[in-house]
């Protein structure tokens, strides 16, 4: 599994970058230099997924939790604040933010496709605009899903945002994470996006699990249905995923953020 984790790591790196091609992926300087104050807010954690590939379509399955009271968003932006803190930014958050700004999910395109994954930032423009005027702050953070091809198992299904994965043979499950798939914007005050790349590592390491949020689960955890699964896996998952894009947000912030901003 390893070796074809590996051979997809570059497909996947050029996939995410080219969905962000139409937009900067780092903020300019003097825009870098005015961002003291932000507004943090995650919309990436309210659903659990749950996909498995199997060797025909008739034995895909795919399923969807709500996980809105298990607080991940919260707890990703208290991660995100702590690293802007370590930048010199000063992050805040706001109950009733997310509520507000679910429009950016919305397709970015046409259709539902991961072509247009990419944040809606026109159906939230005005939003933002508003918020940075009433509350003073000098831009946002977010943090949005994504939907992206398989780049573990080469299929041609899809998977997005945060959950699980597998990928199988009858009884032989060959491909089995626990994963987040996210894009990382920011826009000023005004609500005009600056930058967006998606949430992925700055190491030299070509190897995936370096490069996007992954972790390696057990096979029976990664295929077992919700409605099969227990309140303590469910609490254990939880935790995992807490932990899961820890480290992330700081080297995707220094891959934003001009490394030379004044402080």
């Amino acid at each position: 599994m390893a070796a074809r984790i590996w051979l997809f790591a570059a497909a996947l790196t050029a996939f995410l970058l080219a969905g962000c091609a139409s937009v900067p992926t780092r903020v300019e300087a003097n825009a870098s230099a005015s961002l003291k104050r932000v507004l943090v807010v995650s919309i990436a954690a309210a659903q659990l997924q749950r996909r498995y590939t199997g060797l025909t379509v008739l034995g895909n399955e795919h399923e969807v939790k709500d996980i809105t009271a298990w607080g991940l968003d919260d707890e990703f932006e208290t991660q995100i604040m702590g690293a802007l803190k370590e930048r010199g930014i000063v992050g805040m958050t706001l109950p009733g933010t997310r509520a507000q700004l679910l429009a950016v999910n919305n397709p970015n395109g046409p259709r539902k496709a991961p072509a247009f994954s990419t944040p809606n930032w026109k159906d939230i423009e005005s939003t933002l605009r508003a918020l940075g005027t009433e509350h003073k702050v000098d831009g946002f953070v977010l943090i949005t899903p994504r939907e992206v091809p398989d780049f573990l198992a080469g299929t041609n299904q899809f998977f997005a945002g945060l959950g699980f994965y597998a990928r199988g043979f009858g009884s032989r499950t060959t491909v089995s994470v626990l994963h987040l798939i996210a894009t990382v914007s920011i826009g000023d005050s005004s609500g005009k996006l600056l930058a967006s790349r998606p949430l992925l590592s700055a190491g030299a390491s070509s190897h995936v699990q370096g490069r996007t949020p992954l972790r390696l689960v057990d096979a029976e955890l990664a295929r077992r249905a919700f409605n099969e699964t227990s309140e303590s896996a469910f609490q254990n998952t939880r935790g995992m995923l807490v932990d899961l894009p820890r480290h992330f947000w700081a080297i995707t912030l220094d891959d934003l953020i001009d490394a030379g901003k004044s402080r």
